[in-house]
């Protein structure tokens, strides 16, 4: 609400100076007030947030000097991390079926059979057809069907349950119930006649069945692939043939199919890809980064090692800084560095990498960026932030030719008054009578209150020394800086 009234935003680096201007500026344009003036995707703020700082007219005298020091004294360690300083290390892939847990023990696929029965964990699963003729009692669920023919040339059968002793006779699609079980109920009467399908959609049981033939467990096959606990009812389960083949040799259902023979971290193996289950010590931290993913064999021997691109290359195990040798280049794969993450994937030498995370320009650039230093000096003399004194009370002192009666002197411009001319012929004027300035080549034209007319200056250019941190360094100044400086003292005056 107080922004809608006028209330300007504080800028980012007001409050938090460390903060790169590329971000700040992006959340300021984030938290513009219109709609279209904000980023419209996630997109464009992104590329806001990452873009290259520039060394336009925003940057400071302070700042280019800042760097300039910075730059005289640059040195770098080949073998340090840009990133953080720590050592570059240089690592070499795994051996094939290492475990990437420890780096010692080899991955060892477990002997699991899913038609081992993972009641008894001795006996076989054999398939069982549960459609026409069924296979299992629709009266009780789980008693086999046997079958007989009524007499030797006779066409229908007589199917008797071994469990509830219950009798169908068949007819051409499907049988009649002939008795009651002998224990238990039933929920049709005797006479009932009813399809295969019928029957066993009544009996609750899947088409497809196994049977233990040592401990007689029975087991459905369901439409998802599971297969249902049928007998014993204790503990009874759905799970896949997969997770039973591992109960069967006495391990957790969602323990993998491999195991490293050191450190017996659990890994689930399908051909050539691969996922870490679980780990029970993590001291490179691969699980705690990789558990769960989908990874083929060859990722597992570099990024075991700590690199995540299967490249030769560069790691620094302190910040997790990685660089992949791209001929005489080093290609940046990842860093949590904000000054280098917005280069990722680009090649460039290792001098650049470390000028980059120290906030120097590049090598290529820096001829450019020195070139900058004399303009930043120019602009700091137009804000007023340095002069011809300490004091900064002279904003001009230099020759000029006075245009309406052709005199040449020294001209003389300072916050409190301005004088042109000798000790026996001075003109004055006070500052404050100043009522605006321009410049157009050398001639500088003063409108001054009270004075019709305005006073015009052929002014000759002066050099100006800024002392600073990096050097000192000399700019030449003339008539349109000087006419931009007493424009801005005016609206500081007027401020």
């Amino acid at each position: 609400a107080e922004r809608a009234h006028g209330v300007e935003l504080p800028g980012v680096r007001s409050i938090r100076p460390e903060v790169e201007r590329p971000v700040a500026e992006a959340i300021e344009c984030g938290l513009s007030m219109r709609y279209e003036d904000r980023p419209q995707s996630i997109q464009d703020f992104r590329h806001l947030l990452v873009q290259a700082p520039t060394l336009g007219a925003e940057v400071t005298l302070a700042e280019l000097d800042d760097v300039l020091v910075q730059l005289k004294q640059f040195a770098f360690d080949r073998r340090a991390c840009p990133s953080c300083g720590g050592v570059l290390e240089e690592p070499k892939p795994l051996k094939k079926q290492t475990c990437p847990v420890c780096r010692r023990g080899l991955i060892k696929l477990r002997e699991l059979d899913d038609r081992v029965c993972p009641i008894c964990r001795a006996g076989i699963l054999r398939k069982i057809g549960n459609v026409a003729p069924l296979a299992f009692c629709p009266c009780c669920s789980v008693g086999e069907l046997t079958k007989k023919r009524v007499s030797f040339l006779a066409a229908k059968q007589v199917f008797d349950c071994g469990s509830c002793k219950v009798k169908f006779e068949s007819t051409p699609d499907g049988m009649t119930l002939l008795s009651l079980p002998v224990s238990g109920s039933c929920t049709v009467e005797v006479g009932a006649n009813k399809s295969f399908e019928e029957w066993r959609d009544l009996s609750g049981r899947a088409g497809e069945a196994w049977k233990c033939d040592g401990c007689s467990a029975q087991f459905d096959g369901l439409k998802d692939g599971r297969r249902k606990q049928i007998l014993p009812t204790e503990d009874a389960r759905a799970l896949y043939p997969e997770e039973w083949a591992r109960i069967a040799v006495r391990l957790s259902p969602s323990a993998g199919n491999a195991f490293c023979e050191d450190c017996h971290a659990e890994f689930d193996v399908d051909g050539d890809q691969v996922s870490l289950i679980s780990a029970r010590e993590d001291p490179f931290e691969f699980a705690e980064r990789y558990a769960g993913r989908l990874l083929t064999w060859d990722d597992l021997r570099w990024l075991g090692v700590g690199k995540e691109s299967p490249r030769s290359g560069y790691v620094c195990y302190d910040c997790g800084t990685e660089l992949d040798q791209d001929g005489e280049y080093l290609r940046l794969v990842r860093t949590e560095n904000p000054k280098l993450i917005r280069h990722v994937d680009e090649p460039k030498t290792l001098e650049d990498w470390h000028r980059l995370a120290r906030g120097l320009p590049e090598i290529s650039e820096e001829v450019e960026f020195r070139s900058k230093i004399e303009e930043a000096v120019v602009k700091a003399y137009v804000k007023g932030e340095i002069g011809f004194d300490a004091a900064g009370l002279v904003l001009w002192n230099g020759q000029a030719t006075r245009l309406d009666d052709r005199q040449t002197s020294n001209l003389v411009i300072k916050r409190t008054e301005i004088t042109f001319g000798g000790m026996l012929r001075k003109w004055r004027s006070p500052f404050d009578a100043v009522l605006g300035a321009s410049a157009q080549g050398h001639v500088l034209s003063l409108s001054l209150s009270g004075v019709r007319e305005a006073v015009e200056f052929d002014v000759e250019p002066v050099e100006l020394t800024a002392a600073l941190k990096s050097g000192r360094r000399t700019v030449e100044l003339g008539a349109s800086e000087l006419a931009e400086r007493i424009e801005g003292e005016r609206r500081k005056d007027e401020g």
